[in-house]
């Protein structure tokens, strides 16, 4: 009303205005306040169905889809479940997982894991990991580890999950069959310093979530997901403004001070248990992280520390890979920045031909 109204003009009419004429400029009002934000609604819905290739915007893109859409399998109610051990595991079962870029359908086994129920039984090779190894956004068949199984023709286990770290990748093959298993093929991320780092300087203050925290957690990303009328221009619209103004955010490069650090937190977690692993297991490690930000320096300080005498009785049976090699950005998503199907598919073949001759 106010938007359409002569000036001076009372904005409560007097008793010779009929309702009707109020009613009718009331709704004009309306209209015009209603339909240019429903117009820029549908137009940021649209940015991110077609993203540019601006990298400003790819970038206000991306931070509101990690922060208010993105589907996280491990807070799912209909594929996942809470675990004392390790926080969570998935449901027995198949369920869909979908997400902007991919919609795909994810099976896991009796001990909650995406494999199936053979894969549990003595497998000569297991992958453990986060997301990145665990084939988020991919088919069962496309995940790194059944790429392997197919190339090496034998049994690779699966047990990576969304968000675990190095710690709990550990408690998790602890509870594995590792009778027969001659490779482990380990997949880092930097996002795991915090939580290895945590466990090696307080290990006896490290806790997992519990049950209620798990629900919690499961509540709260349901709502921060639900959609509601004006979501984009609230939460999109300034970062696209923000982000065309000062430019994408880039992180600055960790120092090699920091990634001698966050390599000798990594060994102080998988250390202990090589000691107790069978001497001829092999072990593969490489670093995959989203948009394909895989840091060779990892890969560098991670073989320097493996040859400090605290790491020689099991220094000759690790070996860093620096995945780098063989993938580049068109293989990871662009918004959601996960491993595309390609990233696993190069990743088994390279993986494959350093592990096999443990395999004869």
């Amino acid at each position: 009303y106010l938007a359409v109204r002569r000036p001076f003009e009372p904005l409560i009419p007097d008793e010779g205005v009929p309702r009707a004429s109020l009613r009718k400029r009331l709704l004009v009002s309306a209209v015009v306040v209603v339909v240019p934000l429903a117009l820029l609604e549908v137009g940021l819905a649209l940015l991110i169905q077609l993203p540019p290739s601006k990298p400003a915007v790819v970038d206000a893109i991306r931070a509101y889809y990690a922060r208010h859409v993105r589907a996280i399998v491990q807070y799912d109610p209909q594929g996942a479940r809470h675990d004392p051990e390790v926080s969570y595991l998935l449901q027995p079962g198949t369920f869909n997982f979908s997400n902007l870029e991919f919609d795909v359908p994810v099976h896991a086994n009796t001990a909650g894991l995406r494999d199936d129920e053979a894969s549990l039984v003595q497998p000569q090779v297991i992958v453990v990991g986060d997301s990145h190894g665990f084939g988020w956004g991919v088919e069962q068949e496309q995940t790194l580890a059944q790429v392997m199984e197919r190339m090496l023709g034998v049994r690779v286990l699966n047990a990576c999950m969304s968000s675990f770290a190095t710690v709990r990748s550990m408690r998790l093959l602890g509870r594995l069959d590792c009778s027969d298993l001659r490779c482990l093929v380990v997949q880092y991320c930097p996002n795991d310093l915090g939580e290895n780092r945590a466990f090696v300087n307080h290990p006896e203050q490290f806790r997992t979530v519990s049950r209620s925290g798990y629900e919690e957690r499961v509540a709260k990303h349901a709502r921060t997901r639900r959609y509601w009328p004006g979501k984009l221009i609230v939460h999109l619209l300034p970062r696209v403004a923000n982000r065309l103004a000062e430019g994408p955010r880039r992180k600055a490069p960790a120092s090699a001070q920091d990634l001698a650090q966050e390599a000798a937190f990594f060994l102080a977690v998988l250390g202990p248990v090589l000691r107790d692993m069978p001497a001829h297991l092999q072990v593969v490690v490489f670093e995959c992280n989203t948009y394909g930000h895989i840091r060779p320096g990892f890969t560098e300080q991670l073989s320097i520390q493996l040859a400090r005498t605290e790491h020689a009785a099991y220094a000759d049976r690790v070996h860093p890979f620096d995945a780098s090699r063989c993938v580049d950005l068109a293989d990871f998503y662009l918004i959601d920045g996960h491993p595309r199907a390609s990233a696993h598919a190069k990743l088994a073949a390279a993986i494959a031909e350093l592990i096999r001759p443990a395999l004869r």
